[in-house]
């Protein structure tokens, strides 16, 4: 899974179309009229491999200019993945735990 993020504003009124694809599907289209300031757009999506990873935005503005800001790809834990450290930090506390509750032996 993976977090994309973006922000985008346009400057003029009129026919603004944008779209953004994650591996060639349709994450995000606005249709939009009116004058807009920076707005995030944010949303989860999934990549089948780890190399398997595109990120495309193909905008129209006629009269104006759309504007792109700040994207953010990063990818989420699984939850297996938050299952195996937790486990970890289990396992690592109790094994200290074990360790200072052992006898001291001297000679």
């Amino acid at each position: 899974m993976y977090n994309v993020s973006f922000y985008l504003a346009n400057d003029t009124a009129g026919d603004n179309n944008f779209d953004a694809r994650f591996n060639g599907k349709s994450i995000f289209t606005a249709v939009n009229s009116a004058v807009q300031g920076y707005v995030r757009y944010t949303g989860m999506v999934q990549a089948s491999t780890l190399g398997d990873i595109a990120i495309a935005f193909d905008g129209r503005n006629g009269p104006g200019t759309l504007y792109l800001d700040n994207v953010s790809v990063s990818a989420v834990p699984e939850a297996t993945t938050w299952a195996m450290m937790i486990g970890g930090i289990g396992l690592v506390g109790a094994v200290m735990r074990r360790r200072s509750a052992l006898p001291v032996v001297t000679a």
